[in-house]
């Protein structure tokens, strides 16, 4: 080998070297799992509200149910309107039959004319009585003046020595028998007389007591006449023409359209974020009504749950009976918590590695999520408020502990 040889030889290697030095640098200089053709989302920690809520739907039904009963046992004898219909106040509605009712009426009319009749025997017996007790009294006062008249004619006699004083004692004790008969006579005068007013007081509270009852059973002919107590639409009718019916019982069902409800249906697989008292939101047209969860029906009909929505106003213009509408229940709701936009990703666990940026270095962190809402993440731990993190890292867990990331990288 010539000496020329040798000395490209020996430069080349020297060159080569050289070149594989740089490399070596350029390799320990570059931070481990830059990917320089990927970019990445910066989605920034803030505070403010968190919601998660669930899609149901509902149909807008009176708020108020009115039962509507017999005021009476009778039969049916028509019915003017069917389940479904429109009614207004005052319109008719069912007419039972009035039969019954009149021939109740005139036996308490009847047995009203005995009673009157008994208490005008009574004050005519109680005036004979009175007068008998009367004539009685006035006998014994004679009597007594009498022998009072005897006793003083008798008590001068025995001053002028003509009669024996055994005489006029008898005379005087005559005269004490008669006066304590008398009072005894006027006490049960008085405890007869009491009697009688007594037994008169017992027929006038009877009298009043049936001509109540008399018209009462008088009014009941206009209530056989049912009628529509409020606007409404008929829900149920159980009874049918010629049909017999027991008083009290129900005739039918309406509903009141003045105020409104909401009967939600959802999933059975949610039934555990439906809870009464949960806030709900009412979807219309052009605007959302408020309104809590109330009661939920404990049997499940098609995989399907109910409840009942109570709006915080039942009045709305914007209701109508019988309306389909779009329910959103609130089942979690904070109000001011650290919190991050949602993504699909972090719907997979509450734990999550993410990376956070450092200027332009990517540093990995643990994340503990809360509640993950519809549009947020509410954070618990692992970062701040104003940190920035970047999105579209795959999975972060099993990624560097850190890496260094370009501006053009960015979005």
């Amino acid at each position: 080998m010539g000496k020329n040889t040798r000395l490209i030889f020996i430069i080349a290697a020297v060159s080569g070297l050289f070149i594989l030095l740089a490399i070596l640098l350029l390799q320990k200089n570059k931070p481990a799992g830059e990917v320089s053709n990927e970019s990445y989302t910066v989605e920034a920690v803030s505070m403010g509200p968190v919601i998660s809520s669930l899609q149901a739907s509902g149909v807008i039904e009176s708020d108020d149910e009115i039962i509507i009963r017999s005021p009476e046992r009778s039969i049916i004898k028509k019915v003017y309107k069917n389940a479904g219909s429109l009614v207004k106040k005052g319109d008719l509605l069912i007419e039972l039959d009035e039969k019954s009712v009149q021939k109740e009426i005139e036996r308490m009319q009847n047995q009203l004319d005995i009673k009157h009749n008994s208490l005008e025997k009574s004050r005519l017996n109680a005036q004979n009585t009175r007068l008998s007790l009367d004539r009685n009294e006035e006998v014994k006062k004679l009597r007594i003046l009498t022998l009072k008249s005897n006793l003083t004619e008798q008590e001068k006699m025995l001053e002028a020595g003509t009669i024996a004083e055994e005489r006029v004692n008898r005379t005087r004790q005559e005269v004490e028998a008669a006066e304590t008969d008398l009072q005894s006579q006027i006490e049960k005068n008085a405890i007869r007389i009491q009697q009688m007013e007594a037994d008169e007081r017992g027929l006038l509270l009877q009298i009043n007591s049936q001509e109540k009852n008399l018209k009462e059973k008088q009014a009941m002919l206009s209530k056989l006449r049912v009628t529509a107590p409020a606007e409404g639409v008929i829900l149920a009718i159980n009874n049918s023409e010629g049909q017999r019916i027991e008083e009290d019982a129900m005739l039918l069902r309406m509903s009141d359209m003045s105020s409104f409800k909401v009967v939600g249906w959802v999933n059975e697989k949610y039934a555990s974020r439906v809870q009464t008292g949960n806030r709900v939101l009412v979807n219309l047209e052009n605007e959302k009504l408020e309104g809590v969860v109330g009661e939920i029906t404990p049997m499940i009909e098609d995989q399907m749950i109910h409840f009942n929505v109570h709006l915080a106003d039942k009045k709305h213009q914007g209701l109508e009976i019988n309306q389909s509408v779009s329910l959103e229940i609130i089942s979690r709701n904070h109000d001011n918590v650290l919190r991050i936009k949602k993504f699909p990703e972090f719907e997979y666990s509450n734990r999550q590695y993410l990376y956070v940026l450092h200027d332009r270095e990517a540093v990995k962190t643990e994340v503990i999520f809360g509640t993950i809402g519809n549009e947020w993440c509410e954070i618990v731990s692992g970062l701040s408020e104003g940190d920035q993190i970047l999105i579209g890292t795959g999975d972060a867990e099993s990624g560097p502990a850190r890496f260094h990331v370009k501006k053009s990288q960015l979005n």
